[in-house]
């Protein structure tokens, strides 16, 4: 019982160490409220904003015995954190399913199937990804204590993302790597501008 309370104790540390709480009144991260819970974690810094869908924090409904409304609003993003504390090893989309590129496994450090007491506070990062996405990934391990251990997840999740939106603007154009997302729009609003340009005349012609 002791073992699972300090189980337990990471887990909540870490989850409020990895932002700010709000409010689902204002639809962070497409979540509703009362639907998703009622609030969830942000981080926002100079350069990247992050939104946490934590499963946990969203309702289990009796007509959903299976969370699947969970595993489908989690598994639309590209990128997830995975706490595993069950000692067994991690698979890639055993969680996320089909849209999981890059998976962050956080594990409380076990050793010999034992929790050791005075390491409560410390946690195994491991890296899961598709090795498309790997080789644009340094950071693969990492064993620390739960605040080093935020701190590093929130760089990975920045970069993460950032490496599965390069490879997978590179597989529909190779002409253009993903630079951000600013620039991606402002592609995309280009591409539009010069389809309806295109278009204008053909109709006057008519």
């Amino acid at each position: 019982m002791a073992a699972s309370l300090s189980v337990l104790r990471v887990y909540w540390t870490l989850r409020v160490l990895l932002g700010s709480p709000i409010s689902l009144e204002k639809h962070p991260g497409g979540l509703l409220p009362g639907k998703h819970g009622t609030y969830t974690y942000e981080y926002q810094d100079e350069l990247s904003k992050i939104t946490f869908l934590i499963a946990t924090l969203m309702p289990c409904m009796e007509n959903d015995p299976n969370c699947n409304m969970k595993k489908k609003l989690i598994g639309n993003n590209f990128v997830s954190i995975v706490f595993n504390e069950s000692g067994t090893q991690f698979k890639l989309g055993s969680v996320c399913g089909q849209f999981a590129h890059v998976a962050i496994e956080v594990g409380y450090f076990i050793l010999n199937i034992m929790v050791i007491p005075y390491d409560a506070n410390t946690v195994l990062i491991q890296l899961h990804a598709k090795q498309e996405i790997s080789c644009w990934l340094a950071t693969r391990r990492a064993l620390l204590s739960d605040r080093c251990a935020v701190r590093l997840l929130r760089k990975m999740i920045v970069r993460t993302q950032l490496s599965v939106n390069v490879w997978r603007s590179v597989q529909d154009n190779d002409d253009q790597p993903y630079i951000s997302s600013g620039v991606d729009r402002l592609r995309k609003i280009i591409a539009i501008r010069e389809k309806f340009a295109s278009v204008q005349p053909s109709k006057e012609a008519a």
